[in-house]
C-alpha cells in the first residue's frame, strides 16, 4: 500500500490505518476494505510472532468499517 509503505511496522498506529479504510469505504469498496484490513492483520499478526512489533493496531477498526447491506 503506497500510504503506508514506507513506514516502519513497529511504528505503524491505528491513527495511521484509519484513511487508508476511510478511502476505500469513501469509494464504496466495503469488501476490499474488510480484505484490505483483514490482510494488514495477517502482517501484523506475524510480526508479534516473529518479535518486530507488539501490538496489532487494525483490532482497534473492527466495526468502524460499514458493512454492505444484502438486497432482500
Amino acid at each position: 500500500m503506497p500510504f503506508i509503505g514506507d513506514m516502519r511496522i513497529a511504528g505503524l498506529t491505528t491513527v495511521d490505518l484509519l484513511p487508508l479504510m476511510q478511502r476505500l469505504s469513501a469509494l464504496g469498496k466495503y469488501e476490499m476494505c474488510r480484505r484490505v484490513r483483514q490482510i494488514i492483520s495477517q502482517v501484523f499478526r506475524y510480526a508479534i510472532a516473529t518479535g518486530r512489533c507488539v501490538s496489532d493496531p487494525t483490532y482497534a477498526l473492527r466495526g468502524m468499517l460499514e458493512r454492505v447491506q444484502e438486497a432482500l
